[in-house]
C-alpha cells in the first residue's frame, strides 16, 4: 500500500486514476484478509495508510528480487527510470522496530551512500499522512554505525517507511540518498522477523531485511 500510494498519483488520465483506485481498493482488502485471519491482528489503524510519494523509488527496492537474465533485452530498466538508490533497511543490535526504538541503518551489499562533509542529512520517516525528519550524525561512517529513533508519536500499526535524504522532509526525489525502507509496524513480530531472517509466528519465514 505505501507503494500504491505514491503510484495513484502519477496517472493523468481519468481512466488511469480509477484503475489506480480499483488496484488499492482489492489491495486494502487482501492486507485486512492477511492481518485479521493469518496473524490475528487488528487491522484498523489511523484514518490514513502511509502516503510515500515516490513510486519509482519504492519499485526500485524490489528489483532484487528479478532474476538476472529473466526480462527480455529489449524491455526497459526496472523501473524506468531508475537512480539505483543504495539500499537501507534496519541493521545489527536493532532490538525493535516500535515506535520511539532506536536502530542502526544499514545500506546493503551493493552501492554505498556518500555523505559530503559538512552537509545535514536526515532520516525521514513516513507514516500516516506526513513524516518527521531526524537529523543523523554520518561523520563516523563507515567505521562506526549510523544511529536513529522511530519517532515515538507514531501509531504502532500499518507501516513506516524510511529514507535517508540530505534535506528535511524529502521535498524532492532528488533529495534522496538511499531507501527507502518499509518497516512492518503491525504485525510487529513478523518486522522483526523480516529483519533477522527467521521464523516468524504462524509459520511464516522472514526473507531478508524490511526493505
Amino acid at each position: 500500500m505505501a507503494f500504491l500510494t505514491g503510484l495513484v498519483q502519477q496517472p493523468t488520465s481519468s481512466s488511469g486514476r480509477g484503475a489506480m483506485l480499483a488496484i488499492a481498493e482489492t489491495e486494502t482488502r487482501h492486507e485486512v484478509w492477511a492481518l485479521m485471519d493469518l496473524w490475528h491482528t487488528n487491522p484498523f489503524a489511523g484514518p490514513s495508510d502511509t502516503v510515500f510519494p515516490y513510486a519509482d523509488e519504492m519499485l526500485d527496492s524490489t528489483s532484487a528480487f528479478v532474476v538476472p537474465g529473466s526480462c527480455p533485452g529489449l524491455n526497459p530498466a526496472y523501473p524506468t527510470p531508475r537512480r539505483g538508490l543504495p539500499a537501507l533497511s534496519a541493521g545489527e543490535g536493532t532490538v525493535s522496530l516500535a515506535p520511539g526504538s532506536r536502530i542502526s541503518l544499514e545500506f546493503g551489499e551493493g552501492r554505498q551512500p556518500v555523505f559530503e562533509a559538512g552537509r545535514g542529512y536526515f532520516a525521514v520517516f513516513f507514516h500516516g499522512m506526513g513524516n518527521v525528519s531526524v537529523p543523523l550524525e554520518t561523520r563516523g561512517w563507515p567505521g562506526e554505525s549510523i544511529w536513529v529513533t522511530i519517532p515515538a508519536e507514531f501509531e504502532s500499526k500499518g507501516v513506516v517507511v524510511a529514507v535517508v535524504a540530505d534535506e528535511a522532509g524529502a521535498p524532492t526525489k532528488e533529495s534522496l540518498v538511499a531507501g527507502p525502507a518499509v518497516i512492518l509496524e503491525q504485525p510487529g513480530e513478523l518486522g522483526m522477523a523480516l529483519l533477522k531472517g527467521e521464523p516468524a509466528e504462524g509459520g511464516k519465514r522472514g526473507l531478508g531485511p524490511a526493505s
